[in-house]
């Protein structure tokens, strides 16, 4: 038998969680999902004043069942060293990312050639516009938001 994996599902599990705000009931629920995730990435339980970006996008994926196709990290950095080792990681400037694909910022990369910095933010790809050249996406901890 064959898992099939839904990008609309990540899609939809992010979304329901738009406009959650830092230390709110809801946001309380993404760390508890994280922190009840085993083992542990690392063996860190997340509080509620960390960054908590690669959290929600980790939450995201184990609300969804899909905690072996993502690298579950409450780590921007830690996502991409656990992508590498998973086979999974695309640093190509040329890619034109793909509904519930993850997407990391560094805020200091120049945008000449593929990026080998430190990566300081994560979200979610919910919409792509080839044509008019941009895409929408989900972010935890956006202005201490889901936006």
């Amino acid at each position: 038998m064959c898992k099939v994996y839904s990008r609309e599902r990540v899609i939809k599990r992010a979304e329901a969680w738009l406009g959650t705000k830092e230390h709110s009931p809801q946001h309380g629920e993404i760390l508890n999902i994280y922190n009840g995730f085993k083992p542990l990435a690392r063996g860190y339980a997340v509080k509620p004043n960390d960054s908590w970006c690669a959290t929600f996008v980790s939450a995201v994926f184990i609300e969804c069942g899909y905690a072996d196709i993502f690298p579950i990290e409450c780590s921007c950095n830690e996502v991409i060293k656990k992508a590498k080792s998973m086979g999974i990681w695309v640093e190509d400037d040329a890619y034109v990312p793909t509904p519930g694909d993850a997407i990391l910022y560094d805020w200091q990369d120049n945008g000449v050639g593929d990026d080998v910095g430190t990566s300081e933010h994560i979200g979610l790809v919910s919409f792509v516009s080839k044509e008019s050249g941009y895409i929408v996406v989900i972010e935890g901890n956006y202005s201490d938001m889901v936006r």
